[in-house]
């Protein structure tokens, strides 16, 4: 399905410089559109402009700036104008079109961005990454390196990215609630996070004998030099999402968990409920082939009627990965145009 971390948010890995941005005109026998969306175009310039702002980026951090091959451009080479450039303006450009598709659809879905989405944008890109928090002076390390109207791109395709999925997944629920159900159910409990595996069976038999959890958390903690287990929080997951522990637990009972980063969690089964159309919006299931379907085949239908044209010297739009795949050799053909009529299945591509 269409998620955040396909959708919502590419880290860009650049791997060449631009060293100009002037040659973009149609004087030069070249289209100065790399690709259109819609009514809507990615010029050149702006292409160039976004690359330029990547690679001055990554100069900054240190990283290199050549391909595999030595060249800084990367292969196949050309000037700047008609620069065969490979992965990096690919992936730039399928920052674009994203954004520009996403924007299409929500129109066509009567929504746009709210302030929820900006600040929720903001908090994705400029969480600390050890912490995952936002730095509480309001500052944005992540994007501090690039240019103001760079940084602004970037949190605006962010922002329009979320509501996005957030518009379709909403407008997916009345069928996944009809058609697939089990994909909205959930197991529900409150979990503590434990120091130890002594103090999680502590906890587990505490429990078992008629304790509450934040009870036996806190006769845990009682003495102890630093806390052993974390207050309970309650926490609902997708029975496809979830670990088979939980799964198989019965409605009181508690059980130990680790998570997938090694963190171990003592959980007492509250109940099971079918997600609402808020909570399957702002968190879907991650594993549900089903409800997939379903909502792939509402983005068909909404980018039935908005027409993705690429220019082959930047590569070709691949509907069933959402990206522009970067051309093996220079194209001196006109520009591919494909229609989403097939979207996430395939192409079909006209002169």
């Amino acid at each position: 399905m269409l998620r955040s971390p396909v959708l919502l948010r590419r880290v860009l890995v650049v791997l060449l410089a631009v060293a100009a941005l002037g040659a973009t005109s149609a004087c030069d026998g070249v289209t100065p559109n790399a690709a259109t969306v819609g009514s809507h175009a990615v010029t050149r310039k702006v292409l160039f402009e976004d690359l330029d702002a990547e690679a001055k980026a990554a100069a900054k951090a240190g990283a290199n700036q050549v391909g595999a091959d030595g060249n800084p451009l990367s292969s196949p080479v050309g000037d700047v104008a008609d620069s065969y450039t490979t992965a990096a303006s690919a992936t730039a450009l399928t920052n674009r079109v994203h954004d520009l598709l996403f924007g299409e659809i929500l129109k066509e879905l009567h929504t746009s961005v709210t302030a929820a989405d900006t600040t929720a944008a903001k908090n994705a890109l400029c969480a600390d990454a050890t912490t995952g928090q936002p730095a509480a002076d309001g500052s944005c390390a992540a994007l501090d390196s690039y240019p103001a109207a760079y940084r602004s791109f970037l949190l605006a395709k962010q922002a329009r990215s979320a509501a996005f999925q957030t518009a379709l997944l909403k407008r997916s629920y009345p069928e996944v609630k009809a058609k697939a159900p089990s994909a909205l159910r959930q197991v529900c409990f409150n979990a503590a996070g434990v120091a130890d595996d002594a103090t999680a069976k502590q906890i587990v038999a505490a429990v078992t004998g008629g304790a509450t959890l934040t009870a036996a958390a806190d006769a845990a903690n009682k003495g102890a030099a630093s806390a052993k287990a974390g207050t309970p929080q309650p926490v609902c997951l997708y029975l496809t999402d979830a670990p088979d522990s939980i799964l198989k637990a019965s409605t009181g009972q508690a059980t130990q968990v680790t998570n997938g980063q090694g963190n171990l969690f003592v959980v007492q089964v509250t109940g099971r409920q079918a997600a609402t159309a808020a909570e399957f919006a702002a968190s879907p299931p991650r594993n549900d082939t089903a409800m997939s379907k379903i909502v792939e085949a509402l983005f068909e239908k909404l980018a039935r009627h908005i027409p993705i044209s690429v220019d082959p010297r930047f590569g070709t739009w691949d509907l069933k990965n959402l990206s522009v795949v970067a051309p093996d050799r220079p194209a001196g053909m006109a520009p591919t145009t494909t229609s989403p009529l097939t979207a996430l299945g395939g192409s079909t591509p006209t002169p």
